[in-house]
C-alpha cells in the first residue's frame, strides 16, 4: 500500500435496489491540506472519483459539475451572487 498508515481502507456492503453491492472509502490520517490534495490527485490520476468533503466548492466536491436545473435556479434567485459567494465555480464563471 502506497500510503502505509496514513490511508486506511473502509469496506462495507449496501443493499441497492434490492442487490447487494460493495462500497469502500479511503480514511486518511490528515496532516497539511497540502498533502491530502496529493492524495486526492493521486487516487483521481489513477481512475478513482472522489466526493471530497474538505471543500466548500460545489463543482470540488461529489459530481463535478454543476446540474444546470441547480444553476438557472441560482440565477433566479440570487442573480448579483450575494448568497454564499465563491461556492459555485460556473455561476461564478457567467458573472465574469
Amino acid at each position: 500500500h502506497q500510503f502505509g498508515e496514513e490511508v486506511m481502507i473502509h469496506l462495507e456492503f449496501l443493499r441497492l435496489g434490492g442487490k447487494t453491492i460493495p462500497a469502500g472509502l479511503q480514511l486518511v490520517r490528515f496532516s497539511t491540506p497540502e498533502r491530502l490534495q496529493e492524495i486526492i490527485e493521486y487516487h483521481e490520476n489513477n481512475g478513482m472519483g472522489i466526493a471530497n468533503p474538505h471543500t466548500y466548492i460545489l463543482e470540488d466536491g461529489g459530481r463535478k459539475v454543476i446540474d444546470p436545473v441547480q444553476l438557472n435556479f441560482k440565477k433566479q434567485v440570487d442573480p448579483y451572487g450575494l448568497f454564499n459567494p465563491g461556492k459555485m465555480r460556473a455561476f461564478e464563471d457567467i458573472q465574469v
